[in-house]
């Protein structure tokens, strides 16, 4: 019966691990697709500064 619990508990600990793994790797996607989204956003506001349809415009 101990040789069982422990095989349970084993195969519990593995599970565990697992969903731990699972829940960095979705941590780590969101991070990169965030940072992505914030790179091309950040270009898209360069391109339309540059064509002066956006921001603050400097005159003088």
């Amino acid at each position: 019966m101990v040789w069982f619990e422990h095989r349970l508990d084993e195969a519990t600990n593995a599970r565990f691990d697992t969903a731990l793994f699972l829940l960095r790797l979705l941590v780590v996607v969101f991070a990169m697709i965030a940072f992505l989204l914030g790179v091309i956003a950040r270009q898209l506001v360069g391109l339309r500064r540059a064509r002066g349809k956006g921001g603050r415009r400097v005159e003088g």
